[in-house]
């Protein structure tokens, strides 16, 4: 993965993100520190889905648990997610993606985002992010932040300069 040159952010979190991957590192998985432990941010491969399904099912349950009714909650199931993102691997080439996992050094999936052209052709929008979830015990530490400004930083290259969410 291309990493581009990043301009510097006020979130203290952010920048020492951005410091470790401005900096030489090899191969395309980045180790930097967060909070005092070392975190990969890699790309996502097809057989991340099933990790990425819990954590897309768990935050769901978590932000929304309290507001949406609870047979809501009952019906997501880590399967369905996990042939949604299945098939967003599959569509890979056609919708131009951009997916990143967060992992600590140990492997465990800590966030993912996943990204790529924007399919409604009736708004002005180049870029669209599909899916972004921070596991609820690594929440408000700047993760998510970090990956949509990484996916924001992509789209530039491609010179697609409007997103949505």
């Amino acid at each position: 993965m291309n990493i581009p040159k990043m301009m510097p952010f006020r979130d203290s979190n952010i920048e020492v993100l951005e410091k470790a991957l401005n900096s030489h590192l090899p191969d395309d998985n980045k180790t930097v520190p967060l909070l005092g432990e070392q975190i990969v941010i890699r790309e996502a491969q097809p057989g991340d889905a099933p990790a990425m399904a819990r954590i897309n099912v768990t935050t769901w349950r978590d932000s929304y648990g309290k507001f949406l009714p609870w047979q809501l909650m009952e019906e997501l199931s880590c399967s369905q997610k996990q042939a949604e993102i299945e098939d967003f691997f599959a569509h890979w080439e056609e919708n131009q993606a951009v997916a990143l996992v967060v992992e600590s050094k140990s492997g465990e999936m800590m966030a993912f985002i996943m990204a790529g052209k924007n399919h409604r052709q009736d708004l002005k929008y180049t870029g669209e992010i599909y899916n972004l979830h921070v596991a609820p015990a690594f929440q408000s530490q700047g993760i998510g932040r970090y990956l949509v400004y990484r996916v924001s930083q992509v789209f530039r290259q491609r010179n697609w300069n409007t997103m949505m969410v």
